[in-house]
């Protein structure tokens, strides 16, 4: 639950048009709590390693800097969504609305175009030949970039009208 989770890495990618600026931001945040052994085994992070880095109100102007009024493209928008609104309201800085202009869940898309199909980001790039071979872990950096790759295969599957429909019931 978004109480009990916190915030241990941000990663994200800068895209223009559809195409990766080169442009991204990594963070990687002390949770201020231990951490979870099943956590770890999602993203390998371990106290030791993130004991030295900054708390997320340390980071969070940096991190809304570099979202401020973009769109988010997100895998599992409510989860992250839902950890990312709980620590920014801890430190009164809204929500993520407040900081964008729109937020898409790549997972609901793709559950559209492959309704009876699981649509995991590894899945995802396997169905559309992304080689996701370095991803031994969920790291934040790396699952952007795998999913900036996906979400142009994505877009391509729709025609721009029904990923206009779609995206604004996202």
């Amino acid at each position: 639950s978004a109480e009990n989770d916190k915030v241990v890495e941000i990663g994200a990618i800068e895209m223009i048009d559809g195409k990766k600026t080169g442009n991204y931001l990594q963070l990687y945040i002390n949770p201020g709590i231990p951490m979870p052994a099943k956590a770890q085994e999602v993203h390998g992070l371990t106290d030791e390693f993130l004991k030295d880095k900054p708390m997320f109100k340390d980071v969070a102007d940096e991190f809304l800097k570099f979202i401020k009024g973009s769109e988010l493209v997100v895998h599992n928008l409510d989860f992250d969504k839902s950890m990312l609104d709980a620590e920014l309201s801890k430190i009164k800085k809204g929500n993520l609305e407040s900081h964008t202009s729109n937020m898409f869940c790549t997972l609901v898309l793709s559950k559209k175009i492959y309704p009876k199909e699981r649509v995991s980001l590894d899945k995802l790039c396997e169905k559309f030949g992304i080689d996701n071979s370095n991803r031994a872990y969920h790291g934040a950096l790396l699952d952007a970039d795998l999913l900036s790759e996906c979400y142009i295969k994505i877009t391509e599957l729709y025609s721009e009208k029904e990923l206009a429909v779609d995206l604004e019931q996202v």
